[in-house]
């Protein structure tokens, strides 16, 4: 795959999220369908910790992509409620994930989040 079409790819992902703000991965892959994308669904997942995923159903391209511009430091995932996800017309059927994330979970559990290219602040002192 040539490194150009990657690019538009990380390029098409930050403008739409800038844009919008509080982007579901709902939202995400209805836009990168409706875009040049074709590739965007498959059986990859994105994973906060064992057993904690993110989102499911991606096509390697889109894992690695979101990965890269985590990395990076200019794609940021903010707790959402799920709510949000029942509103933009989909959710994955798994547990809600909710206690803190360290060494993650024995069985498989879903972690709401929505994408942002601004830092996560936490509340806590």
């Amino acid at each position: 795959m040539p490194m150009e079409a990657n690019t538009d790819m990380r390029e098409s992902i930050i403008e739409f999220v800038r844009r919008r703000d509080h982007v579901s991965f709902v939202e995400l892959m209805d836009f990168l369908r409706a875009g040049d994308f074709p590739d965007v669904d498959g059986d990859h997942a994105l994973e906060a910790a064992p057993n904690v995923i993110l989102w499911l159903g991606m096509s390697q391209r889109v894992t690695q992509t979101l990965m890269a511009l985590r990395r990076e430091g200019r794609l940021f995932a903010h707790p959402t409620h799920h709510f949000t996800y029942l509103v933009d017309g989909g959710m994955p059927n798994f547990p809600l994930a909710k206690r803190p994330l360290h060494g993650g979970y024995k069985t498989l559990h879903w972690l709401p989040v929505t994408l942002r290219v601004v830092p996560f602040e936490s509340k806590a002192a």
